[in-house]
């Protein structure tokens, strides 16, 4: 049991990061990003695609399993956690914070995301 939490909260954390460090890259101007923000996040290219599509399913994959959680078990636990999440993501931004700002957390998501959902799936 403490394990699901522990990825949920990783999982989730993670997916507030990258969704934060997208959305600051979305809104600044082009010339303020550098060339990998540029290609991930602002240019009409495929690789800017997948990256939103990634994001998105990670969204909605985060939902899905905490509803599922809810119907397996106890309603009220997956709120509290998904709550718990949202509190902690600003502490985890705030210790990820340094000279290269949200932008390793946000690349290590890509590669930490999905694993971490498929032993989501695997513990439910």
């Amino acid at each position: 049991m403490a394990a699901y939490v522990w990825l949920v909260m990783v999982y989730e954390i993670l997916g507030n990061i990258q969704t934060e460090y997208a959305r600051k890259a979305m809104v600044s101007p082009v010339y303020a990003l550098s060339a990998l923000e540029r290609k991930l996040w602002k240019e009409n290219s495929f690789v800017s695609l997948l990256s939103i599509f990634f994001l998105a399913v990670v969204r909605i994959n985060g939902i899905v399993f905490l509803i599922y959680l809810g119907i397996q078990g106890e309603w009220w636990h997956p709120v509290v956690l998904w709550i718990a999440c949202l509190i902690m993501t600003p502490v985890a931004m705030v210790f990820f914070r340094g000279p290269t700002g949200l932008a390793w957390p946000s690349l290590a998501g890509f590669v930490v995301i999905p694993v971490v959902a498929v032993f989501l799936w695997i513990i439910a």
